[in-house]
């Protein structure tokens, strides 16, 4: 709430900033921004899955849109030696009220005594109608026991 004081009548007038809050926002933000939140997970290698969080980071959806998200082996591998399946780029869908989303990626429990590992999750606008940031989330997978594996 601001007040405003007429100097000559010494009125005073009180005006709500809600209003025009919304429209300055509306104006500022209106492109959104759909990115990893967090950006770090950690996960047991025997808990044969771990799920990632897409959300809306600012602004709003004018309309439905689309980003792709993908993994990229690192140390943890989805070849050979297989820690985690492999995810090629897999439309993830925001409809115009939808603030998050989530997507899951399958985990495989070796045998082999091994150091914490990682791996990464990518986003992708599909047509370039909306903004992705943090576009990258590192993914660790533990040894089942949760120590260092060694």
């Amino acid at each position: 709430m601001l007040q405003f004081i007429d100097i000559q009548s010494s009125n005073i007038t009180e005006v709500t900033v809600q209003l025009l809050y919304f429209n300055l926002t509306h104006c500022l933000f209106a492109g959104a921004v759909i990115g990893f939140d967090p950006i770090d997970y950690s996960v047991l290698e025997t808990a044969g899955s771990v799920t990632l969080n897409v959300s809306v980071i600012s602004g709003r959806l004018e309309r439905p849109v689309q980003v792709s998200y993908f993994t990229v082996d690192g140390s943890a591998t989805s070849t050979g030696a297989i820690d985690f399946t492999s995810v090629s780029p897999t439309p993830l869908t925001f409809d115009m009220n939808r603030l998050f989303n989530t997507f899951t990626i399958s985990i495989n429990n070796d045998a082999i005594l091994e150091y914490p590992e990682i791996f990464f999750a990518r986003l992708r606008s599909l047509d370039g109608s909306v903004d992705v940031g943090p576009d990258n989330a590192t993914v660790t997978i533990l040894e089942e026991d949760g120590d260092d594996g060694m």
